[in-house]
């Protein structure tokens, strides 16, 4: 069993930047950046625990009308 918690984090705002900084002290959250458009497939291909996102950054409607588990 995987014991870190993978962050996604889906976007290139400040914002975003300074949460992904605030994590980088913590054991136990694998990171993930991703800071250009992608497909629901290619976000849920990275299988995260969490995705953090700025909503005025991208386009991600798709988010939220998801059918994945």
């Amino acid at each position: 069993m995987d014991s870190q918690h993978k962050v996604l984090f889906y976007g290139n705002s400040l914002v975003l930047a300074e949460v992904q900084a605030t994590f980088k002290g913590y054991a136990g959250f694998k990171m993930i950046v991703l800071n250009q458009p992608a497909t629901e497939r290619e976000l849920l291909a990275f299988n995260p625990s969490v995705v953090v996102f700025d909503m005025g950054a991208l386009d991600s409607d798709f988010l939220f009308s998801s059918d994945a588990p």
